[in-house]
This record gives structure tokens, C-alpha cells and sequence, in this order.
């Protein structure tokens, strides 16, 4: 039976390899989508270059925000942001728009700066013993993902 220490890190990895395999399929299929969208082919790759930007204006301030309310409310949070963005990157598709595709792009890389957060909660709540594994465990979601990301893109 798994304690509830192991439990939540096993649930923080799964969240760690949810996260990334969205990641994954913006990197994937975000200048496809681009070059379909725009009708300057230079700027194909902007929605990934604006996830990227994303990831990094969130994520300080994600970390920021989780010391002040919480990890928990943090990640809901997060995972809010980023399932707006979802629906606005999907939406923009049907509709055509490049400029609406970059702004949910860049909501999907808020996300990920928030979820970036997740090894350090693993890290938090593991004793010295398990503490190494249980980041390593977090981590490993993004292998997992990799693996993912790329048949649900195709």
C-alpha cells in the first residue's frame, strides 16, 4: 500500500507528464498550425516562440504566488490558466486566427511555468530519504511524456 507522501508524488508525476505532453504538442504541431494561420510563413514559428515566453514570465511569479497561497491553489490556478488557453488556441484554430492561436499559446506556456513547481512540491513534502526519488519520480513524467506528446500530436 502506498503512503500518502508516495501517493502524492505519484499524482505530482502524473501531472508533471500531463503538463509536458501539452507542451510537447504545441512544440509539435504549433508551426503547422502557424503556417496554416499566417499569411507571412516568417512567423509560422511564433506560437511556439510565445509558449516558450510563456513558460518564462510565469514562472517566478508562479513560484512567488505558491509561497503566498499555497501549492495547491497555485496549481489549480495554473491549471486553470492553461485550460483557458487550451480553449483559446482550439477556438482561434476554427476561427482562422493567428493572433488568438499566439495568446492561447502563450496561456498553455503559463501553465507549464506554473507546473514547473511541481518537483519542488515533491520536494517539500518527502522526508531526506525519499526526497531525491520523489523529484526524480516528478521528473521522470517529462520522459514519459516525450514519449506521449508525440502520438497524440500525430
Amino acid at each position: 500500500m502506498l503512503t500518502g507522501t508516495r501517493r502524492t508524488v505519484l499524482m505530482l508525476a502524473g501531472c508533471q507528464a500531463l503538463s509536458m505532453t501539452g507542451g510537447s504538442i504545441v512544440g509539435l504541431t504549433g508551426a503547422i498550425v502557424g503556417n496554416m494561420l499566417t499569411p507571412d510563413k516568417a512567423l509560422s514559428t511564433l506560437p511556439i516562440a510565445v509558449q516558450q515566453a510563456g513558460v518564462m514570465a510565469a514562472t517566478i511569479p508562479a513560484a512567488l504566488l505558491m509561497a503566498r497561497i499555497g501549492r495547491r491553489p497555485g496549481f489549480w490556478l495554473g491549471t486553470a490558466i492553461g485550460g483557458i488557453g487550451a480553449v483559446i488556441a482550439t477556438w482561434a484554430i476554427f476561427r482562422s486566427s493567428f493572433e488568438w492561436f499566439c495568446v492561447g499559446t502563450f496561456l498553455l506556456g503559463a501553465n507549464r511555468g506554473a507546473t514547473q513547481q511541481y518537483r519542488f512540491a515533491a520536494a517539500e513534502i518527502a522526508d531526506d530519504a525519499f526526497r531525491s526519488k520523489a523529484i526524480s519520480l516528478v521528473l521522470a513524467g517529462g520522459v514519459v511524456s516525450a514519449v506521449f506528446g508525440a502520438e497524440v500530436a500525430k
